[in-house]
């Protein structure tokens, strides 16, 4: 699930943001808990380490110098691989001098504040090869400078609920992007590399999840169970992956940039449908004739 996030201030600039989720004490995962918290630990007992555009904030000893420089260039080129898959920045896109890694002890889903250009991911999921690197760093970089959002006020105000292309984009552009640039990406929720999405995605379909996931494939709005502690990791797979799949049939069939445009649309919906030339029900109808027809 995403939002738009606000930021307090003269400007009240806001951004669309993957949320943060920490486990809350009810079944609900309570997006942000702990966020200053973490930065403050790192900024204090922990150390960073720069190359070019990427800042890595690390506890103390979690890794060598060394180590922390590669993870630092690792992530400098996932900056740059996606930049040049996507062709960004257009004018109205973020395009931010530094994009800062925050990898703290405690547990909790990865997200993105392309506000601040932050990214924070559980350290554990680094050290397991399963931090979602390319696909948070897409969310920094895709989303709406301040000064087009502050230009756009209206546009951006209130939670933002195209969580199937704002997920789906970023798991499609972070797959195709590792493998063009190969570059290794963690997938947390396992939806498999760009290759496996449409499979995969045909087989949680088959699955009783499939109620749940596809009434918000190409509409507003997300499966509630995503902010479910017990339930994210049943339904998460399917949601994330089919979005990403459903995403790479939109970009083959109007072409990657006017897909990146609906991240700034009025009605994002309306001009899907009229760019590819029919409804949001006919679009789905095509994409799963399409997947489950493949090899």
């Amino acid at each position: 699930m995403s939002r738009v996030a606000s930021v307090p201030g003269a400007a009240a600039l806001l951004s669309v943001a993957s949320v943060a989720w920490a486990q809350a004490p009810s079944d609900r995962i309570d997006g942000g808990a702990g966020e200053d918290e973490m930065i403050s630990s790192l900024t204090h007992d922990g150390f960073a380490t720069t190359v070019a555009r990427a800042v890595v904030h690390l506890p103390r000893n979690a890794m060598s110098a060394d180590d922390a420089r590669a993870l630092a260039t690792r992530l400098n080129q996932g900056i740059d691989a996606v930049e040049a898959f996507t062709r960004s920045p257009r004018a109205w896109q973020r395009n931010p001098a530094r994009i800062d890694y925050y990898f703290h002890p405690s547990e909790f889903v990865s997200y993105a504040k392309p506000v601040f250009a932050q990214v924070f991911i559980a350290l554990s999921r680094l050290q397991r090869g399963e931090a979602p690197l390319l696909h948070e760093t897409a969310h920094v970089l895709l989303s709406p400078s301040a000064d087009f959002i502050v230009a756009h006020r209206g546009r951006f105000e209130g939670d933002d609920e195209r969580a199937w292309l704002i997920e789906g984009i970023a798991t499609y552009v972070a797959m195709s992007v590792s493998k063009a640039a190969r570059i290794p990406e963690g997938d947390p929720l396992g939806v498999g590399s760009i290759d496996q999405l449409d499979a995969r995605c045909v087989r949680a379909l088959a699955t009783p999840v499939a109620v749940e996931v596809l009434p918000y494939i190409g509409t507003a709005g997300a499966p509630e169970a995503l902010g479910s502690v017990t339930r994210r990791a049943e339904v998460g797979p399917a949601f994330y992956g089919c979005s990403a799949s459903f995403n790479g049939y939109l970009a083959a069939r109007i072409g990657l940039e006017a897909l990146i445009r609906l991240l700034i649309a009025d009605d994002s919906q309306a001009q899907l449908e009229n760019l590819a030339g029919g409804n949001v029900e006919t679009l789905r109808a095509g994409w799963r004739r399409q997947i489950e027809t493949l090899p």
